[in-house]
C-alpha cells in the first residue's frame, strides 16, 4: 500500500513540475531558448526611438517604428502603414495559442479587402524557412508575417507572452493591446473601437 501511496506522490509532483515548465514555455518560451549574437540584430527605423523606451508600448501613443524583412526579404516599416489601421501580432509557431489563432486573423483579413487594413504578423526569432512552411505552406496565409531576429522588436513592445497583439489606429497611434489568442469576433470588436 505505501509503495502505492509513494508512486502517486511521485505522480503528483512530476505532474505539477511538467505542468510549471509548459506555463513556462508559453508565458516566455522565445527568452528561454538561446537568443542571437546581439551584433547580428535587425536594422530599426527610428533607432532612437526606440533606445529611448522602457521596453512597453503604451496606450495611447505613437506606436513604435521599426523595419523589418518579409518572407520575401522585403523591408517593411510600420511606418508606411499610417493612413490605415494594423493589427501587429507577435508569435511563434511553437506556441499553441497562435497557431490556433493565425486562421482568425485571415477571416479577418478577407473580411477587409483593397487594402483597407494592415495585419502585420512579426514572427519571433525562428528562421525564415519554418516560418515560410507554417505561414503559407501549412496554412495559406496571405497576410503579412515579418521576422524579427533576435525579438528585438518585441522586446521594445514589452512582449513577454505569446501571443501578443496590438491595435494601431490609421494615425499610427496603439489603442489596444490583447495578450493571449483572439478570435474573429474578438478582433472585429477591437477594430470597432
Amino acid at each position: 500500500m505505501s509503495g502505492d501511496n509513494g508512486r502517486k506522490d511521485f505522480l503528483l509532483i512530476a505532474a505539477a513540475v511538467l505542468a510549471g515548465i509548459t506555463i513556462a514555455m508559453l508565458l516566455f518560451g522565445g527568452d528561454l531558448l538561446n537568443k542571437s549574437d546581439p551584433a547580428a540584430l535587425p536594422q530599426v527605423a527610428n533607432e532612437t526611438d526606440l533606445s529611448d523606451s522602457a521596453g512597453i508600448q503604451e496606450i495611447g501613443a505613437v506606436a513604435y517604428d521599426f523595419t523589418l524583412p518579409d518572407l520575401d526579404d522585403k523591408a517593411i516599416t510600420l511606418s508606411e502603414l499610417h493612413g490605415r489601421p494594423v493589427i501587429l501580432n507577435f508569435w511563434a509557431t511553437w506556441c499553441a495559442p497562435c497557431r490556433i489563432e493565425m486562421p482568425e486573423f485571415q477571416k479577418v483579413y478577407e473580411n477587409h479587402p483593397d487594402g483597407e487594413l494592415a495585419i502585420i504578423a512579426v514572427n519571433i526569432d525562428e528562421p525564415a524557412d519554418r516560418v515560410n512552411k507554417f505561414f503559407r505552406d501549412d496554412l495559406g496565409l496571405t497576410f503579412t508575417a515579418l521576422l524579427d531576429d533576435g525579438g528585438i522588436i518585441a522586446d521594445k513592445y514589452g512582449v513577454f507572452t505569446y501571443p501578443t497583439t496590438y491595435f494601431i489606429n490609421k494615425d499610427g497611434v496603439v489603442t489596444a493591446v490583447h495578450r493571449g489568442s483572439l478570435t474573429e469576433k474578438h478582433i472585429e470588436d477591437y477594430l470597432v473601437e
